[in-house]
């Protein structure tokens, strides 16, 4: 039986584990979060609530030198692993991919990946 491609080969550009401020907006609500990884093509973050997959989201993602203002969707949401001791948890891991984003947004993702790959955020990565 043939194999399919595991998760890391089929992505389009490499994660950075970086935990950033993002600002989550649909509609009439807004919430804050923390990203858990950061790439050129999406962020993966940790939300207090459920979102349906293909939701349309406007998000402010915290750089350290820059806001970035784009809208994206849902393409994943699971649970988050609950803490030792917890039923259950209230978080959810949700991965939201770019969708809208202007070129300069664009590129200062992209150094900012680039710096974290690097090894130029080291520092940073635990806030």
């Amino acid at each position: 039986m043939a194999r399919s491609k595991s998760t890391a080969e089929q992505r389009r550009y490499p994660r950075v584990p970086e935990v950033l401020p993002v600002a989550v907006a649909r509609g009439s609500w807004q919430f804050r979060a923390k990203t858990v990884n950061v790439s050129c093509g999406g962020v993966l973050c940790v939300v207090g609530r459920p979102l349906p997959l293909m939701t349309r989201v406007a998000l402010t993602l915290e750089l350290p030198r820059r806001l970035v203002r784009c809208r994206g969707a849902v393409v994943r949401c699971r649970p988050a692993a609950a803490a030792r001791g917890q039923r259950r948890s209230q978080a959810y891991r949700v991965a939201v991919l770019f969708m809208e984003m202007k070129p300069e947004d664009h590129r200062a993702v992209a150094e900012f990946v680039l710096q974290s790959m690097l090894g130029g955020r080291r520092d940073r990565r635990r806030r």
